[in-house]
């Protein structure tokens, strides 16, 4: 072979040799590349809220489930209704309140459920459509101010009350507040009676 060639062959040698070289580090480059994906959880809040009713003023005792025996006209007892918020999202609330008077047996007319007197707190709530709004965003976590904290048994109960069982049934709702008016009255979504 002459020089020519000889020459020629080592540049095609050596450029095969460089392509080589820059072939592997180009496939190591590719080992020092990440690729990563996020994955992004989001968790809607929930409304839930709890009714409780305390029969003493320090609130360390449950109304009892049986109710209260022996109450005469005049008296007036310990019965604290309220709302907590137990979910995690803020929410709106109403409570209703049904009274009802049940006479003992044998006793005829109709019973005024009148002569049970709430103490019902208007600063905090609003009455409408037979509906007491809480007036405030009730916060996750939260507890409302009570609704009423006594009932009083009118002292004028005639004797067709003697005997008889009075309950007062209360039952409560609550809506989220977020994106949701600008008060409980505002408020969308409320659940059908």
């Amino acid at each position: 072979m002459n020089n020519m060639n000889m020459k020629k062959r080592k540049i095609l040698i050596i450029a095969v040799l460089a392509i080589c070289f820059a072939s592997m580090s180009a496939g190591s480059f590719a080992y020092f590349t990440y690729q990563d994906k996020a994955h992004n959880v989001i968790t809607s809040g929930n409304v839930k809220i709890e009714v409780q009713e305390w029969a003493d003023e320090d609130q360390t005792v449950s109304f009892p489930e049986e109710g209260v025996d022996g109450v005469l006209p005049g008296d007036k007892i310990v019965k604290i209704v309220e709302v907590k918020n137990v979910g995690s999202g803020d929410c709106w609330i109403r409570v209703k309140v049904e009274k009802n008077f049940q006479l003992a047996e044998g006793e005829t007319g109709a019973p005024d459920t009148d002569v049970l007197k709430l103490d019902i707190d208007s600063e905090n709530w609003t009455e409408q459509d037979g509906w007491y709004y809480y007036n405030s965003v009730l916060q996750a976590g939260e507890t409302c101010q009570p609704l009423f904290r006594t009932v009083e048994f009118d002292p004028g109960m005639g004797n067709m009350y003697q005997k008889g069982v009075a309950a007062i049934n209360i039952s409560a709702q609550a809506v989220q507040a977020a994106n949701n008016g600008s008060s409980a009255l505002e408020a969308a979504g409320w659940p059908e009676d």
